[in-house]
């Protein structure tokens, strides 16, 4: 198993993401949507909002990324939105303390669900145009609470929202 600490110094090299800009750019016209992610945490990338800005400049429609949300505060979702972020997919599984700490082991359920919270009602209450889904990997550990994690996060969200 990897732990971020294996990865403490790996940094994405400036001049290799602007090489991959300004190849996109190239194709920009067609290329409909570009997510910031792989394997890992978007928003340990200090460089993120900048990479958004750079994506948006170049003409892309929709850039997007996954979070856990342990680092989605609300001066990090400011600048998210101000970037042009267009898409989040928030990632929670579970309603209750002990299911989702249990499922995302190391992250605090209070934190995540309130980072969560705020940044739906900041995106709301500067009408920004981000699309936001909320998004459960099911499993065993967490199956028994799936309509009242439905219930919970459409509660918050728009139609215009996805949570699944």
């Amino acid at each position: 198993m990897c732990s971020i600490d294996n990865f403490s110094n790996r940094e994405f090299k400036d001049t290799l993401w602007m090489k991959i800009i300004d190849e996109m750019d190239k194709h920009s016209d067609f290329i409909e949507k570009v997510a910031l992610f792989r394997d890992g945490e978007p928003l340990l990338d200090n460089k993120i909002e900048q990479r958004v800005k750079d994506l948006r400049r170049i003409g892309i429609k929709t850039v997007s990324f996954s979070t856990n949300g342990k680092l989605l505060t609300q001066e990090r979702g400011k600048s998210l939105i101000e970037a042009g972020l267009n898409e989040i997919m928030l990632s929670t599984d579970g309603i209750t303390k002990s299911t989702f700490e249990k499922v995302r082991k190391g992250l605090k359920f209070e934190q995540v669900t309130k980072n969560f919270v705020d940044f739906i009602a900041l995106r709301d209450r500067i009408k920004a145009d981000l699309r936001i889904c909320v998004r459960m990997a099911l499993q065993t550990d967490n199956e028994e609470e799936l309509k009242d994690w439905l219930k919970f996060w459409k509660s918050v969200t728009k139609e215009t929202d996805s949570v699944y």
